[in-house]
């Protein structure tokens, strides 16, 4: 997950990791500097989802999944709830992964609402015919509706600035092979 790939990363165990562009923010707004070198999606693909909750302000009290602690899911859900008119600790949350395991926390109602990605999204769909979709970040229209922008940088290869200055051309290929 992302926040374990940005733990590697700033311990020094790796040079170069896949997350999503929110933990390159997180780490400059506590000073240190990482640089984004290549973009892979255009929309981050997360979803708000309730089997029976319909509205956000809703979700106050209840558990919400999320893939992990610190992971672009828990600060999706923040975000959500905060523009939202909520505080980040009005709910509580679940660390449900982001497969086989979230499918079986939302179907087994282990959680009030969960964030989630395909195919996970889905396979939940799929068993689940009503579930209420809150926030939908797989689109522009999407993007548009919870950010209000066209697009929104999600996953990413990025590194420790350092590296990248003294890389140039590693990650230059890095950036061509991701493109292609």
């Amino acid at each position: 997950g992302g926040a374990k790939a940005l733990e590697a990363l700033m311990g020094g165990s790796t040079d170069v990791v896949c997350g999503f562009y929110d933990h390159t923010i997180q780490m400059a707004a506590q000073g240190k500097e990482l640089r984004a070198f290549v973009a892979m999606l255009r929309y981050p693909g997360l979803v708000l989802m309730s089997p029976m909750i319909g509205r956000i302000e809703d979700l106050k009290g209840k558990t919400v999944g999320v893939s992990a602690p610190g992971s672009s899911t828990h600060m999706f859900l923040n975000y959500l709830l905060v523009a939202h008119g909520m505080k980040a600790d009005d709910v509580s949350n679940a660390s449900i992964g982001m497969s086989a395991t979230a499918v079986g926390a939302v179907t087994h109602n282990k959680v009030d609402a969960a964030v989630m990605t395909d195919p996970a999204l889905a396979i939940v769909r799929k068993q689940m015919p009503g579930l209420h979709i809150l926030a939908d970040t797989r689109t522009a229209e999407g993007v548009r509706s919870v950010f209000g922008v066209e697009s929104y940088p999600s996953a990413v290869l990025y590194s420790k600035t350092e590296w990248v200055e003294k890389n140039r051309e590693t990650a230059r290929l890095l950036a061509g092979a991701i493109t292609k």
